[in-house]
């Protein structure tokens, strides 16, 4: 079915200009409408409709989209109505934060659909779900639910409802009775996608939000030794960078300084040198994952930081390994690490001509192939390289770079040419 390309925000009671990773909840839910195919919001205020324009003027970020205030108090109701289109559209209800693919989710479902999630005890709750349809009245002990207050609904019945839920303590209440009176209301399930409420008390309604934000920006890709240590890692470093004005291209640009001066520590002939290097290497392989997530919180995302950090990655590569072999030279002076210096530096030349290319072009990648590649260069050996370093066997891991390099560049070419191979539509799986 198409996508709903119209969001409505009825802004009622509740914190909804809490700052939430340091971006306004209110430009929050109209970012991530964006990522999730809503080209055009209309906010809608029972007053104040004034400060909520300009809140919303006077956000860069906001600039690219389009929005529309209606201000109750000198609004007519029919000029209402008339700004409704009469597809569907995704209506918020709610001061919450959610996550674009929880409104990817609703972009699937029929109208009218409620968005809901587990309650934490049995009826009575907030709403009853049976057999996949909110209901008014069901038996005792039945499975309870909450209302995240985001549905899809057609404009056209939404719009003979909006004045009333303007003028409505609990909207979200409101829209779903008279909608309930009028048809039969889907209910969807997103117990499993971020949504968390911001009410009083603020402080740790907002800690709470952040903290499910932060969990949820990790990537489908990540191994288990991401998951485990260095997201969790990197995700307390990006709390406190959230907010401040540090952007995330001046941390990949930090990060890749730090790899590049671990690479020449790992140049010199001490064994000391070396351990301090490959801890250095580690801090920059962290501080890799803060600008990304940076990026995705704070909706600070574009191309040329995807390519930045791209670039910088492979810089540092292209260094550390020919220093370590240098540094293994220098120490014993046998001409089999200069070798294997120079082999590994032509595997990355060669693993960077078969990959980049893929990755710099401006469509899109498919998701599977997205994956494989982050499988395939994931610097899990940074949390290898600081042991073999303290043990003196960092020409072990010479070896493995060696013939690491050389199979990665193979791995992608046969990946790659199967992607090719694959039906357009089986390839976006």
């Amino acid at each position: 079915m198409p996508a709903s390309t119209t969001g409505v925000i009825i802004v009622s009671q509740g914190q909804w200009f809490a700052e939430i990773a340091g971006v306004p909840l209110l430009q929050r839910m109209l970012l991530s409408g964006h990522k999730a195919g809503v080209r055009r919001w209309i906010v809608c205020v029972p007053h104040g409709g004034q400060m909520v324009h300009s809140s919303l003027a006077t956000a860069p970020k906001l600039r690219h989209l389009t929005w529309q205030v209606y201000d109750a108090t000198d609004t007519a109701a029919e000029t209402l109505r008339e700004a409704l289109p009469h597809e569907d559209v995704l209506v918020v209800t709610m001061p919450v934060v959610f996550d674009h693919r929880l409104l990817l989710a609703l972009q699937d479902a029929p109208a009218p659909t409620l968005g809901v999630t587990t309650a934490l005890a049995a009826t009575p709750a907030d709403l009853v779900v049976h057999e996949g349809y909110v209901v008014a009245n069901a038996a005792h002990g039945a499975p309870a639910y909450r209302s995240t207050g985001i549905l899809r609904c057609a404009g056209s019945l939404l719009s003979p409802l909006l004045p009333e839920g303007l003028a409505a303590a609990a909207p979200q209440t409101l829209l779903l009775t008279r909608l309930m009176a009028q048809s039969r209301v889907h209910a969807l399930d997103v117990s499993q996608r971020l949504w968390c409420v911001i009410s009083e008390p603020l402080a740790p309604s907002v800690s709470t939000a952040e903290g499910q934000l932060l969990r949820s920006v990790g990537r489908d890709g990540d191994s288990s030794v991401l998951r485990t240590f260095d997201r969790r890692l990197s995700q307390a470093l990006t709390q406190r960078l959230m907010r401040t004005a540090i952007t995330p291209n001046q941390i990949t640009v930090l990060s890749a300084s730090i790899g590049l001066v671990g690479a020449l520590l790992l140049a010199q002939p001490s064994p000391v040198w070396p351990i301090l290097g490959s801890l250095l290497f580690l801090l920059s392989t962290i501080l890799d994952g803060c600008d990304g997530e940076l990026a995705r919180l704070t909706f600070q995302e574009s191309e040329f930081g995807a390519k930045l950090d791209l670039l910088m990655d492979n810089v540092v590569h292209l260094f550390l390994f020919p220093c370590l072999a240098l540094g293994l030279y220098r120490r014993e002076y046998d001409m089999l690490y200069f070798i294997l210096g120079g082999l590994t530096f032509g595997g990355i030349l060669v693993s960077m001509a078969v990959y980049l290319p893929y990755l710099l072009q401006r469509q899109k990648m498919p998701r599977a192939l997205v994956r494989v590649h982050e499988h395939l260069a994931s610097r899990d050996f940074a949390y290898l390289l600081p042991v073999l370093a303290l043990f003196d066997k960092l020409h072990w891991f010479l070896w493995a770079a060696t013939l690491g390099s050389y199979t990665f560049a193979v791995a992608w070419c046969i990946v790659t040419s199967r992607a090719r191979r694959q039906p357009p539509d089986a390839a976006r799986q």
